[in-house]
C-alpha cells in the first residue's frame, strides 16, 4: 500500500509536470513561429503580436478565476479538462487562415492553459508530504526550464521543414495525451454534467450563490478593464494616440479597474487579497517581477524578427540561437536558489537586473555585421542575470506571505507573471511601430507599407534601428527594476535593524 501511494505521487508530478512543460514549450514555439505566421498571413510584427499577446491576456484574467473554481470542485477536475480544452483550441489554431481569427483561437487555447497553470502547483503540493515539496517544486522548475529550452529548438526545426500551422498539431497530440494521461491516473471524473451537479451541491451546503463564491463580478471588472486597457495601448500606434476609440478604450480600461480594486477591499472573499500589498517585500517583489518579465518577453518576441530580419538567419539556426537564454538560465537557477537560500535575496536580485540592463544596452549596440555566435552570447549573459533574479525573488515574495495565504500569493505571483509577459509584447511593440514610422518618414526612399516583405537593405537598416530601440527601451525598464530592488532591500535591512534594536 506504502508503494502504491510513493507511486502515485510521483506518476502525479509527472503528469503536472507535462502540463507545464506543454505550457512553457507552447510561448517559445509560437515565438520563434512568429516571423513565419507575418510572412504567411501578410502582415507586419506589431500586428502579430496580438496573437502572443491575445494568449497571455487571456491567461491573466482567468488564472485567479480557475484557482478559485479549484478550490471549489478539486483542482485535479480543472487541471484534467484544462489538457482538453488546450487541444482544442490547438487545434482550432491550426485551421486559422487571418492574424484576427489566429488570435481569437489562441485566447480559447489560453483557457486550458490558465486551467493548467492555476491549479499544477496545488496539486503537487498536496500530493507530497512537507519534506519532500522542496524536492518535488524543484522539479517542476527543471520541467519549467526544458519546455522553454526545448521550444526555440524545435520550432525552429519545424518552421525549417513545415508550415506554421504544424506547430498546432504539436500541441494537440500533446494536449491529448495529457487529458486522457490525467483522467486515468488522476482519478477524475471529467463527466460535465457530474461537475455541475459537484457544484451546485458544493454552493447549496455553503449557502452561497456562484457569482459570491466565484466572486464573478469582480472576475468581470477585471477582465474587461484588463482587456480594453490593453486594447488602447497596443492599437494607439495604428488608430492614433488622440483617435477617439483609442482615448474611450484607456479610460474604460481604467475606470473598470478601479472599480475592481474598490470591490476586491470590501469583500470577505476577494478574487485578490489587497492585504498582501501591505507588507512592502511583497508589493516590491511583484513590481519588480513585473517589470523583469516585461522586459524578457519584449526580448524573446522581437530577437527572432532580428535574428531572421536583420541577420537573415533560417528558422533553424533562429532557434538555437534563442536557446541560449532558457540554457544558462537552466544552469544558473538551481545555483541562484542555493544562494539566495544562505545570503539573502537582496544582492541577487539587484545584481541581476544589473546583468540584464547592461545584456540589453549591449545588444542595442550592435551592428547588423554582428555574428549569431555574439547575439547567442548576449542573450546567455541575460539569461544568467534573469536567473539570478527570478528565483531568489520568488522566494522573498512567497516568504514575505502568511502561511495561511500562500495559495493566494502564488496565485499573485503567476498573474504578474503573466500580466508582465503581455505589457512586454505590448509596449515593446508600441516603442517599435513608433519609431519604424519615424525612420520610414526621413528616408524618402523607404518601401511602402505593402513591400514590407520584400527584404531589402533599406528595409532592414529601418527594421534594425527601430528593434534597438526596443532593446533600450526594455533596458530602462530593466534599471528600474533594479533601482526599486536596492530601494526595497535597503528598506527591509532597515526595518530589520529596527526590530532588532527594540
Amino acid at each position: 500500500m506504502g508503494s502504491e501511494r510513493y507511486a502515485r505521487k510521483w506518476l502525479t508530478l509527472a503528469i503536472v509536470s507535462l502540463g507545464i512543460f506543454i505550457s512553457c514549450m507552447d510561448g517559445s514555439l509560437v515565438n520563434i513561429a512568429a516571423p513565419a505566421i507575418a510572412n504567411s498571413l501578410r502582415v507586419p510584427p506589431q500586428t502579430v503580436q496580438w496573437v502572443v499577446t491575445a494568449y497571455l491576456l487571456c491567461i491573466t484574467a482567468t488564472l485567479l478565476l480557475f484557482g478559485r473554481i479549484g478550490d471549489l470542485i478539486g483542482g485535479r477536475k480543472v487541471y484534467t479538462l484544462g489538457f482538453i480544452i488546450f487541444a482544442l483550441g490547438s487545434g482550432l489554431c491550426s485551421t486559422a487562415h487571418t492574424i484576427w481569427t489566429l488570435a481569437l483561437y489562441r485566447a480559447f487555447e489560453a483557457l486550458g492553459a490558465s486551467m493548467l497553470m492555476s491549479t499544477g502547483m496545488g496539486i503537487v503540493t498536496a500530493s507530497f508530504p512537507p519534506q519532500q515539496r522542496g524536492q518535488a517544486l524543484g522539479t517542476t522548475g527543471i520541467v519549467v526550464a526544458l519546455g522553454t529550452l526545448t521550444g526555440p529548438v524545435l520550432g525552429g526545426f519545424i518552421i525549417g521543414n513545415w508550415p506554421w500551422p504544424t506547430i498546432f498539431y504539436l500541441n494537440v497530440f500533446l494536449g491529448t495525451a495529457g487529458f486522457f494521461l490525467a483522467r486515468r491516473y488522476l482519478l477524475v471524473d471529467t463527466n460535465l454534467k457530474h461537475i455541475w451537479q459537484e457544484i451546485k451541491s458544493r454552493l447549496t451546503q455553503s449557502g452561497e450563490n456562484l457569482a459570491y463564491q466565484l466572486d464573478l463580478p469582480g472576475f468581470s471588472l477585471f477582465a474587461t478593464g484588463i482587456v480594453t486597457l490593453l486594447l488602447s495601448l497596443g492599437q494607439a500606434p495604428t488608430w492614433g494616440w488622440a483617435n477617439p476609440w483609442t482615448i474611450s478604450f484607456g479610460l474604460t480600461g481604467l475606470i473598470f479597474l478601479g472599480a475592481f480594486f474598490r470591490r476586491e477591499k470590501t469583500l470577505e472573499m476577494p478574487l485578490l487579497d489587497l492585504g498582501l500589498f501591505q507588507n512592502w517585500t511583497f508589493t516590491g517583489g511583484i513590481t519588480t517581477s513585473i517589470m523583469a518579465y516585461m522586459v524578457s518577453f519584449s526580448i524573446s518576441f522581437w530577437i527572432p524578427f532580428y535574428l531572421s530580419q536583420v541577420l537573415l538567419l533560417p528558422p533553424q539556426r533562429v532557434g538555437l540561437v534563442m536557446s541560449a537564454i532558457p540554457l544558462t538560465m537552466m544552469i544558473t537557477s538551481p545555483t541562484a536558489g542555493w544562494l539566495s537560500d544562505r545570503i539573502g535575496y537582496r544582492i541577487l536580485t539587484c545584481l541581476g537586473l544589473c546583468i540584464s540592463t547592461l545584456t540589453l544596452l549591449t545588444l542595442s549596440l550592435q551592428e547588423q555585421t554582428v555574428l549569431p555566435l555574439t547575439i547567442a552570447l548576449i542573450l546567455g549573459i541575460f539569461g544568467i542575470g534573469m536567473s539570478m533574479f527570478n528565483s531568489p525573488n520568488n522566494s522573498s515574495i512567497m516568504g514575505a506571505a502568511p502561511h495561511n495565504k500562500l495559495g493566494i500569493a502564488g496565485g499573485i505571483v503567476a498573474t504578474g507573471r503573466n500580466l508582465g509577459m503581455v505589457l512586454g509584447v505590448t509596449l515593446s511593440s508600441v516603442v517599435y511601430t513608433y519609431f519604424y514610422q519615424r525612420y520610414s518618414l526621413l528616408h524618402l526612399n523607404a518601401l511602402p507599407s505593402t513591400d514590407y516583405f520584400m527584404v531589402t537593405e533599406m528595409n532592414r537598416q529601418i527594421f534594425a534601428a527601430a528593434v534597438k530601440r526596443v532593446f533600450q527601451a526594455a533596458a530602462l525598464i530593466s534599471l528600474g527594476g533594479a533601482v526599486i530592488s536596492i530601494i526595497r532591500a535597503r528598506s527591509v535591512t532597515r526595518d530589520s535593524l529596527i526590530r532588532d534594536t527594540n
